[in-house]
């Protein structure tokens, strides 16, 4: 076996608690592009990730760094994938458009990291949307069961009326 190999020691439940991360989250960093785990068969047979130390010591010291700046863990990822698709970009001569000096294709990984966060919020809200109208449609049959439930309560409640004494029946 490579000792790079040897590295890769960590499991993705032990990188979310180093990095006090989801596991979705670091499904997304590995989808991005800002971790890159090697993928190793259990004894079992079940693949699964395995993180290097040193790679999430790395980004546990960006984190610390951001912290006083706002940065969320979603913004720390388009700011990689802006950088890395700089650095991966051959060196062409800026398109200059007024004041733009943006090269061709710089912005591809974020519109594309945008439009994939775009597409699972979408689901996420239809999701919570289809929740909210059974809570809605619950919230109704519950005050349907309460008003019949307190019409039920008054009439045991209430006194049973006197009955009218009727003459004429023969009972004197």
């Amino acid at each position: 076996m490579e000792a790079s190999l040897l590295e890769y020691t960590l499991t993705t439940f032990e990188a979310c608690e180093f990095l006090s991360l989801s596991e979705r989250t670091i499904s997304r960093y590995v989808k991005a592009g800002l971790l890159r785990p090697r993928l190793i068969k259990n004894p079992r047979g079940i693949p699964s990730y395995r993180f290097s130390k040193a790679e999430l010591e790395d980004i546990r010291a960006r984190q610390v760094r951001r912290q006083g700046t706002g940065h969320t863990p979603l913004m720390a990822a388009l700011e990689v994938a802006i950088v890395k698709e700089i650095s991966e970009t051959p060196q062409t001569p800026p398109v200059v458009v007024g004041q733009d000096t943006r090269q061709p294709g710089q912005d591809n990984e974020v519109i594309c990291l945008l439009k994939e966060n775009n597409e699972t919020l979408k689901g996420e809200l239809t999701a919570k949307n289809k929740q909210i109208d059974s809570l809605l449609e619950r919230e109704k049959e519950s005050n349907i069961l309460l008003l019949n439930f307190q019409k039920t309560i008054q009439q045991l409640q209430s006194p049973e009326p006197e009955q009218p004494v009727q003459w004429g029946s023969g009972n004197v």
